[in-house]
């Protein structure tokens, strides 16, 4: 959990889920919550991007596991387009 950053959150309310708890009328924080849609042709771009960030399986998977599924995104994203 730490190196994913993670948090809990205690709600004291009847909502199941934070975001329901953030769009509901009486808390109005529904801007809080923003969802991206990428499209499909983007991906790449996207993953190499937060590689370049530092984010990625190694960092947030520390261990072999993470570290070589990093390894072949970064092969995979190297390959030439066909």
């Amino acid at each position: 959990m730490g190196s994913q950053y993670g948090l809990f959150t205690y709600l004291k309310t009847n909502d199941a889920a934070l975001e329901d708890y953030l769009v509901s009328p009486a808390v109005g924080l529904s801007t809080c919550i923003v969802k991206f849609e990428l499209p499909i042709d983007e991906c790449p771009t996207a993953i190499e991007d937060l590689i370049f960030m530092g984010i990625h399986h190694g960092t947030i998977f520390p261990g072999r596991e993470g570290i070589a599924h990093t390894i072949r995104q970064r092969h995979l994203l190297s390959q030439p387009k066909v």
